[in-house]
C-alpha cells in the first residue's frame, strides 16, 4: 500500500470524540474514506444467524433456563460429632514411579524374528504400556497386551537395537 493511501489515517493520540462529544474532523474524514473506498453502497446483508439452541440442549442434561420451582430439594447430612473419624475413602492405586522394561538386540529379542516380549509387570491393558522400538513411539494398534506378555503385530523391525515398554 502506498503513503498516498495511507495518508488520511488519524496519528494515534487524535481522541475519535471532541468536547462535545462528536466524531472530530478527522476521524470523521477517515471514516468517509473508507466507506467511499469501499464502495459505499450500503449496509450488507448480514449472514443468517445460526441457532445453537439445539446443540446446547443436546449437550446439557436439563434446560439452562430451569424454573427456581425445579430445583432439587437441599440434602440434609446428619449431624457428625466434632471427634469422630472421617469415612475412609477409596482411591484407584496410581503407581508413583512406572515400571520400564528395556529389552536389548541379541539377548532379548531377534530383530525380523521376535513378536512377544515379556515385561516384568502385568498390564490390563495395552493403553497402559507406553512402547518405542529405539526411541520411535509405537501405537496401540501395532500391538496388544496379555498379562505380562507383549505381542505385536509384526516382527520387531531389523535394524532395532532396543526396545523399550513403560507402564
Amino acid at each position: 500500500m502506498s503513503d498516498a493511501t495511507n495518508s488520511n489515517i488519524p496519528n494515534p493520540g487524535v481522541p475519535f470524540l471532541d468536547q462535545s462529544g462528536r466524531i472530530t474532523q478527522v476521524w470523521w474524514a477517515f471514516l468517509l474514506a473508507m466507506f467511499q473506498r469501499t464502495g459505499g453502497t450500503g449496509t450488507p446483508t448480514p449472514p443468517a444467524q445460526i441457532d445453537y439452541t439445539p446443540l446446547i440442549d443436546a449437550q446439557v442434561p436439563y434446560s439452562l433456563f430451569q424454573p427456581e420451582q425445579d430445583a432439587p430439594a437441599p440434602v440434609a447430612y446428619p449431624h457428625v460429632a466434632a471427634d469422630a473419624p472421617p469415612e475412609p475413602v477409596s482411591a484407584p492405586y496410581v503407581p508413583a514411579d512406572p515400571v520400564e522394561d528395556i529389552f536389548t538386540a541379541g539377548p532379548s529379542f531377534t530383530p525380523g524374528t521376535t513378536t512377544t516380549l515379556t515385561l516384568s509387570k502385568v498390564y490390563t491393558s495395552k493403553a497402559a504400556v507406553l512402547v518405542h522400538f529405539d526411541g520411535t513411539f509405537q501405537a496401540t494398534d501395532q500391538y496388544s497386551v496379555s498379562g505380562n506378555t507383549i505381542i505385536f503385530t509384526s516382527a520387531i523391525p531389523v535394524g532395532v537395537s532396543k526396545v523399550y515398554a513403560r507402564g
